[in-house]
């Protein structure tokens, strides 16, 4: 581990300190861009969330699901970026994204800050381009117990990033592991939580993804992540010992002008013996299918299957079927009918209607 960790930093070195050669009449200009992007789901039949004695089924509602304003833009001809995305839920704002970023030219990149690692495609993917109304139950669950916090998708750290033109696009994220809290990590000292970080050379998250587009209508993607800590300090006389892995591999296949695809995902989570929160797997899949009508209408199913333990696991399966109206780009309609299933337990069924508006 601890090579692997000297031979990054060396890769790091090399790409940070390697000369950008710009025009002498470089124009250096900044893009400020803000966004907009709203959720806003109608329950139309839905089963209650929480069993309570005497309490009746949540047939009918309403729920903001995301509230979020973004901001981004580049400078120097577009050699330096950046992207600061927040939520608004009540009277508080929760940091979701904060980075910058330097082009390199010829594909590379180099990202500094907060931002979704590619612990998997979905988990990585933005939220506004999602088929389904939400992320497989093991997405979901496997990208957050994958950093300390087991609450996010994100983390604090560095990424380069690869594309080459034809082939597809490989990245290297070096990060603590802890995980975004939504607040930001010890911004200029201010924050009281503690943070995880590197205590010993190689105790770091490191998570690499690549996505290949070997023909037209074809994706092929992969990720390996790895986030260890040994007795890391994380608050006042708080220390925890960390041992996580996480896999992944899947693809995508569009069969034309028939406007039928094919995607699917198989990922894996395993926490070692010595880790905090003990020794456990989480493994499981999504197969969706899909088929575009018109530009406009997209009708979907998906099926999933989530495992949850190292011994006795039990497992949770989930159908979903939908149907997407595309107003203008990412502005859509998505109705779904949804019902999970979970071994030796009550099942959950919901009908929903989701409006996303981006602008």
């Amino acid at each position: 581990m601890r090579r692997l960790f000297v031979a990054t930093l060396a890769m790091v070195a090399a790409v940070a300190f390697t000369p950008v050669h710009a025009s002498a009449n470089v124009k250096v200009s900044e893009a400020f861009q803000p966004g907009v992007q709203l959720q806003y789901w109608v329950l139309l039949d839905e089963d209650a969330r929480y069993k309570v004695s005497g309490g009746e089924d949540q047939a009918f509602g309403f729920l903001m699901k995301r509230n979020r304003f973004s901001m981004k833009g580049k400078v120097a001809d577009g050699m330096i970026g950046y992207k600061v995305n927040v939520e608004a839920a009540g009277s508080s704002l929760t940091l979701k994204d904060m980075f910058g970023q330097v082009n390199m030219g010829g594909g590379l990149s180099v990202r500094i800050g907060q931002y979704k690692p590619f612990t998997n495609q979905e988990a990585a993917a933005s939220s506004k381009k999602l088929a389904n109304i939400e992320r497989a139950m093991v997405v979901k669950a496997t990208a957050k117990a994958f950093y300390v916090n087991n609450n996010s998708f994100r983390d604090l750290g560095v990424q380069i990033t690869k594309k080459i033109k034809g082939v597809g696009k490989f990245m290297l994220h070096i990060g603590n592991g802890l995980g975004a809290a939504g607040d930001g990590r010890d911004v200029g000292g201010k924050n009281s939580k503690g943070d995880v970080t590197a205590n010993a050379f190689g105790d770091v998250a490191i998570v690499f993804g690549v996505v290949l587009n070997p023909m037209k209508g074809l994706r092929i993607n992969a990720s390996y992540g790895s986030n260890q800590h040994d007795n890391a300090v994380v608050g006042k006389d708080t220390k925890v010992s960390i041992d996580r892995t996480i896999y992944s591999v899947g693809g995508k296949f569009s069969m034309g002008k028939t406007g039928l695809w094919l995607e699917g995902e198989y990922i894996n989570f395993q926490s070692g013996s010595k880790d905090a929160a003990g020794e456990n797997e989480i493994k499981g899949y999504y197969v969706r299918a899909g088929f575009k009508a018109t530009k406009q209408l997209e009708a979907l199913v998906r099926y999933e299957s989530e495992e949850v333990g190292k011994t006795n696991a039990k497992e949770t399966t989930g159908i979903a079927v939908g149907v997407n109206y595309y107003i203008h780009k990412l502005n859509k309609l998505q109705l779904e009918w949804y019902q999970k299933d979970p071994d030796g337990g009550d099942s959950y069924s919901a009908t929903r209607l989701a409006v996303q508006i981006n602008i």
